[in-house]
């Protein structure tokens, strides 16, 4: 971006110099007579140049800190600090790569501060060719835009912008799936997400796989609802405790507007039924289209239910066994073996 004035002007820089910051809280002051060879009083007073925004001060005494000890991380924070606040972005992105040989984790939470503030569309494609060498601060800049729940312009500008050997990354894949799948754009969410697509309305009805992505993978979670985890005997077990109402076992999908039929086979094992329901639901407003209690008892069990997607602002569902409170708490157990969605 030839103008950084509106990407200065967003304040990147001061929430990347409070990470900076905020790692040199715990360092004793050195001072250069103590130590004529320390990086730190060098890290010390660049950091206050860049507060003070004098930027060509900053970036001589942070070099001179950096080049004296490789191994210290605060100079480079200061230094992507000091490029965000000159405006280049390629110079972020390679001085976030710089930080990330050092720390992967420091540098994602730095590209996900960016991705909270970058002004608009343009920008976001600006920081894209920026972080175009490194598929792990662009997935992490991804991450942050969800985080700070950005518009579909800035995510679709930014994802766009990318390069093709960035956008064949499993995990940046993943990420936009997530992201598109926020957006509601579906087709998107699909086309990115790097599991196999086209295998049917929903994804290993039997829960052979367990380990594909969300969200058109399955997601088995624990919570103070219940439990879900995968059973050496196939399938899956869960667990509902009866105090409280959550999912435990849950894939997104994309059905066309029409009449469904939803079916679970699955193996009861407590007497205790009603604890646990099988339920489809709209992502966009969270409207339930059909539910079904399970029963309790002994032995393998077929349920389900006609589900009505409606035509508008339901273009993905939510296919869940979910946990429900009950009056004395009654725990119920089963194991969820085959899921059925037809026409």
């Amino acid at each position: 971006m030839a103008d950084g004035r509106r990407w200065r002007a967003v304040g990147v820089a001061s929430a990347l110099v409070g990470l900076a910051v905020a790692g040199m809280a715990a360092r004793g002051m050195v001072s250069l007579r103590a130590d004529p060879l320390a990086a730190q009083p060098f890290v010390d007073m660049g950091m206050a140049a860049l507060q003070a925004g004098q930027m060509a001060r900053a970036n001589s005494l942070l070099a001179e800190a950096e080049r004296r000890d490789p191994h210290d991380l605060a100079p480079r924070v200061g230094r992507v600090a000091m490029a965000a606040q000159t405006g280049s972005l390629r110079l972020v992105g390679s001085r976030l790569e710089n930080v990330a040989l050092l720390d992967a984790d420091t540098a994602a939470k730095m590209a996900q501060r960016l991705a909270a503030r970058v002004p608009g569309p343009e920008e976001a494609g600006d920081l894209a060719r920026a972080l175009g060498h490194a598929p792990g601060l662009a997935a992490a800049t991804l991450a942050g835009m969800g985080g700070a729940a950005r518009d579909g312009g800035v995510v679709s500008a930014f994802v766009g912008a990318l390069p093709p050997k960035v956008l064949h990354d499993p995990e940046l894949r993943r990420v936009a799936a997530i992201e598109f799948a926020r957006l509601r754009d579906y087709v998107r969410a699909r086309a990115f997400w790097p599991g196999p697509n086209g295998v049917g309305p929903v994804y290993s009805p039997d829960f052979a796989d367990l380990s594909a992505p969300p969200p058109f993978g399955w997601q088995v979670m624990q919570s103070p609802a219940g439990a879900a985890e995968k059973d050496p005997q196939g399938g899956v077990a869960l667990s509902a405790y009866g105090r409280d109402s959550g999912v435990l076992l849950g894939q997104m999908l994309t059905l066309a507007p029409g009449a469904w039929r939803i079916g679970l086979t699955y193996q009861a094992l407590s007497p205790q039924g009603g604890v646990m329901a099988l339920r489809l639901r709209c992502v966009d407003d969270g409207a339930v289209i059909n539910e079904k209690p399970l029963e309790g008892g002994d032995g393998e069990r077929v349920t389900g239910f006609v589900a009505q997607v409606p035509p508008e602002r339901c273009e993905g569902q939510w296919l869940e066994v979910v946990a429900r409170p009950v009056d004395g708490q009654a725990h119920q157990d089963l194991r969820a073996l085959r899921m059925k969605v037809a026409r």
